[in-house]
C-alpha cells in the first residue's frame, strides 16, 4: 500500500434518537437517505411548537433544527429549547442558508451546538450528527445516573416505597388541615424472623408493603418509617375516611400469604391520629399516632386505635 494512501474515517454514533425539524419534506428525505443505515431512531417535526413536544417526550440525543419555517421559526424554538430546565442542555445543529450568516451567529450566540448550512454534503452531515450525538449520549448517561441517585435517596430499597426522610419531608410539606396520619406495625414480625430466617422477613415485609400501597388511595403517601413499620399519610381523610382505609389496610393485609410452600397469615396493628388544627406540629401529630398504634398492639394486635 502506497504511503498516499488516505484512509476514511467512518462517521457513526449508532442507536441515536436524533429529531429532524424542517418543514421542507425534500430536507427531510434527503437526511433521512443520509443518516439511512447508521441505527438511528429518526423522528420528524415540521414546525418548532411541534418539535418542542417532541423534544420534552423523546428526548432525543440530537435535534436536526430548520432556522425558517412556519408557526414557530427556529430561533424561538432554540430559546424555548435552551431556557427548559429539562431539556436545555440538548444538542442542537442549526440548518441554515448559504447566505444567512446572522442566522449562525445568532443561533450559536442563543446556544446552538452546531450548525449545518444547506444544501449539505451527506458526509459532513454524518459527522456533525455523531459529534453532537457523543454528547448526547453523555448528557442522556448523566440524566440517568441523577435519576437513579434521585430514586436511592428517596426509596427503601427493600420494600420500593419512600423512605423516612422522603415520608418526613412530605409530612413537613402538608399544609393540609384535615390529614391523618397512620402509623403501621407489623404485628409479632421478630418471630417471623426468628422462625423462618431473615431472607423470609424481608420478602414477607415488602408482601405487606404492597399489600398496603395497593390498598390506598390516589392521593394517599406511604413509606417505611423503620424497621417493620409504615407511616401512611391520608390528605383530607379526617376521622370516619381515616377509620374506612385503616379497615382496608386490615383486610388487605390478613390474606394469607405462602411461606415455605405454606399459607400463613401476618397481621398489622394500625394507629391513626388526625390534626387538630392547622397549627399543629409534625411531631406532635405523630406522637398521638404513635401512642393510639401502642394501644392497638395492647389490645390484642390487628386492629386500629384512634388517638
Amino acid at each position: 500500500m502506497g504511503g498516499g494512501t488516505k484512509q476514511r474515517r467512518r462517521h457513526v454514533s449508532v442507536g441515536l434518537r436524533v429529531l429532524v425539524v424542517d418543514d421542507q419534506a425534500a430536507t427531510r428525505r434527503s437526511i433521512k437517505a443520509a443518516l439511512e443505515g447508521l441505527g438511528h431512531d429518526l423522528r420528524e417535526a415540521t414546525d418548532g411548537e411541534v418539535a418542542l413536544d417532541l423534544i420534552r417526550r423523546l428526548h432525543p440525543h440530537v435535534v436536526l433544527l430548520d432556522v425558517r419555517m412556519p408557526v414557530m421559526d427556529g430561533l424561538t424554538a432554540l430559546r424555548e429549547i435552551v431556557a427548559d430546565p429539562v431539556i436545555g442542555q440538548t444538542p442542537v445543529v442549526m440548518l441554515t442558508k448559504q447566505a444567512d450568516p446572522e442566522d449562525v451567529a445568532e443561533a450559536l450566540d442563543i446556544g446552538a451546538y452546531d450548525y449545518l448550512r444547506k444544501p449539505f454534503e451527506p458526509v459532513e452531515l454524518r459527522a456533525r450528527v455523531a459529534a453532537a450525538g457523543r454528547l448526547g449520549l453523555l448528557l442522556a448517561q448523566l440524566r440517568d445516573a441523577n435519576a437513579e441517585l434521585q430514586m436511592a435517596a428517596t426509596t427503601d430499597q427493600l420494600t420500593g416505597l419512600a423512605n423516612r426522610r422522603q415520608v418526613d419531608r412530605a409530612m413537613r410539606d402538608s399544609a393540609d388541615p384535615s390529614l391523618a396520619v397512620v402509623m403501621a406495625d407489623v404485628d409479632h414480625f421478630k418471630q417471623v424472623n426468628d422462625t423462618w430466617g431473615h431472607p423470609t422477613g424481608d420478602a414477607v415485609l415488602r408482601t405487606v408493603a404492597s399489600r398496603l400501597r395497593r390498598s390506598l388511595r390516589t392521593e394517599d403517601v406511604i413509606g417505611r418509617w423503620g424497621g417493620e413499620e409504615f407511616l401512611i399519610m391520608l390528605p383530607g381523610a379526617g376521622g370516619d375516611d381515616a377509620l374506612e382505609v385503616c379497615e382496608r389496610l386490615l383486610d388487605a393485609v390478613r390474606a394469607p400469604l405462602m411461606i415455605d410452600d405454606g399459607p400463613e397469615q401476618v397481621t398489622v396493628s394500625l394507629g391513626v391520629a388526625a390534626r387538630s388544627t392547622l397549627a399543629e406540629d409534625v411531631e406532635d401529630l405523630l406522637r398521638r399516632a404513635d401512642e393510639a398504634l401502642y394501644r392497638a398492639k395492647a389490645d390484642g394486635r390487628d386492629r386500629v386505635a384512634v388517638a
